[in-house]
């Protein structure tokens, strides 16, 4: 019996697994960035976006989330939309987020984002 090889089956299921590591890696680190966001009042940790193509440049200064929860999940329900070859963007418009991710705060002396980047370098093979 002859099997026959087809490439349009083998690129969807690539282009699909490709796409669920992508969301699942996206899923991961939008939670880190949120959670290692420094408290006071959670607005900065509220500020989080997430978004496809576009960065998204918004700011609600009462959009506040102390848990990060609320936050999380609107990034992660964003990804519902994604399709291969989409750009993923983290963006956080907050005006203080500059001094945040500096280290100005005891809560995450190591900033967000340069902490979650050197993590995820350490992680890469490709690095």
């Amino acid at each position: 019996m002859k099997k026959h090889f087809s490439f349009g089956n083998w690129r969807e299921a690539t282009l699909h697994h490709i796409s669920r590591r992508a969301v699942n890696a996206a899923q991961d680190i939008m939670a880190e960035l949120v959670e290692r966001t420094p408290v006071r009042t959670g607005t900065a940790r509220g500020n989080w976006n997430l978004s496809l193509n576009e960065p998204d440049r918004t700011f609600d200064a009462g959009h506040a989330d102390a848990s990060g929860t609320v936050t999380i999940n609107r990034g992660c329900e964003k990804l519902n939309d994604f399709v291969p070859g989409d750009k993923i963007i983290m963006t956080n418009a907050t005006p203080y987020i500059g001094l945040l991710e500096s280290g100005v705060s005891r809560q995450s002396p190591g900033g967000m984002v340069s902490a979650v980047a050197t993590r995820l370098a350490a992680e890469s093979e490709f690095v």
